[in-house]
């Protein structure tokens, strides 16, 4: 029966001492004794990715396992014997790893392996060009559905926008006219004029599919943005606060479709709220991140589920009976466009926070 020579007690302690975390079990680490030219010890970390070798496998056929190519083992064993008649550190680069080759006392060679680094970038390429591919897919759905939104919707917010410039003209002829009539006439004329602007870019977007920039004043959008929602605010009871924590900061973005998100996300909350007996809330938060502002819309409504939540931003998956479960996924892409972020979280107590996150103009 052969005999393995196992490193003495003495030597395994100078291999602790002349580095420290050679033989942790987090690394991936195995151990050579020269003499009979076997492995004397594996890390957990090196039996779990070379599972086949073991305790007594040669020197040769471990190269073999780690570089996966004849021509690269027989390149990492002569350095590994050059190593050895010269007592230095070396190191070996085949595709998958970096080996570091030690010493000790000419009697033990100890290999641990990092990662290539060339490997990890090439990782990191794969892994953005499948966020790029998935972003493109959900772009090209959103686009889909936007061009029969806007061809659908287009003609009756045309002819509802006729009449109340008709109503409007015959009401002007009216002598002592309650100027509320008139003031909720101008707004609903305001908000079809919007509506008519989303539809317009809404052709735009499933053309370009990119933001038209500009320098966004952020305090002025969201203000605007409570202005355009006054006449819902006062038929479902809701109060908007806006706090704002920043001075005046700008983003460069388009204007229309930010203000399109931050409306859309308010009239949410504002329909969260319709069966809340408690009263109607909605907070505005606008907060610096490092180099990003973050806007946080919160209400008090009913909230979501944990499988609302999970399905948020699927197509077709609303939870209100005459939704249609695309507005959040729009949303999410115009966010998208402009490099940032949205995301929903579900508040403490009752009801939701949609989360913006922007990048600062530089």
């Amino acid at each position: 029966m052969e005999m393995i020579h196992t490193p003495s007690l003495c030597q395994f302690s100078d291999i602790c001492k002349y580095h420290h975390d050679l033989s942790s079990n987090h690394d991936n680490t195995v151990m050579f004794d020269t003499l009979s030219d076997k492995i004397v010890w594996m890390s957990e970390k090196f039996i779990g990715d070379f599972n086949h070798l073991s305790v007594g496998s040669s020197l040769s056929s471990t190269c073999d396992a780690i570089t996966k190519s004849k021509d690269q083992s027989l390149e990492m064993l002569n350095l590994v014997k050059k190593s050895l008649l010269k007592n230095i550190r070396q190191e070996y680069s085949c595709h998958e790893y970096v080996i570091e080759i030690f010493i000790i006392e000419k009697k033990v060679v100890v290999l641990r392996l990092n990662k290539n680094q060339n490997n990890l970038l090439a990782n990191t390429r794969y892994l953005e060009d499948r966020e790029k591919l998935l972003f493109t897919s959900r772009s090209i759905t959103v686009s889909e559905m936007a061009s029969t939104l806007a061809h659908e919707i287009n003609q009756p917010i045309g002819t509802i926008n006729n009449l109340l410039y008709g109503l409007r003209a015959r009401l002007n002829n009216i002598e002592n006219i309650d100027h509320e009539i008139i003031n909720a006439i101008d707004k609903s004329i305001e908000q079809t004029k919007f509506t008519a602007d989303i539809i317009t870019r809404i052709r735009d977007y499933t053309q370009t599919r990119q933001p038209k920039l500009s320098n966004v004043n952020i305090k002025s959008l969201i203000a605007k943005c409570i202005s355009l929602m006054d006449w819902e605010m006062r038929n479902t009871n809701v109060e908007i606060s806006h706090y704002n924590h920043i001075c005046d900061v700008i983003v460069y973005g388009d204007e229309l479709m930010l203000q399109q998100v931050i409306v859309n996300l308010i009239r949410n909350g504002m329909d969260a709220n319709i069966d809340n007996n408690k009263k109607n809330k909605i907070i505005i938060h606008t907060t610096l991140d490092n180099n990003n502002i973050k806007i946080s819309i919160e209400d008090n409504g009913k909230g979501m589920t944990d499988e609302e939540a999970s399905n948020i931003f699927i197509p077709f998956a609303s939870n209100k009976s005459s939704g249609m479960g695309i507005g959040l996924n729009i949303c999410r892409s115009f966010i998208e466009l402009h490099k940032g972020k949205l995301w929903l979280t579900k508040n403490n107590n009752r009801g939701c926070t949609s989360h913006i996150m922007l990048p600062l103009l530089a």
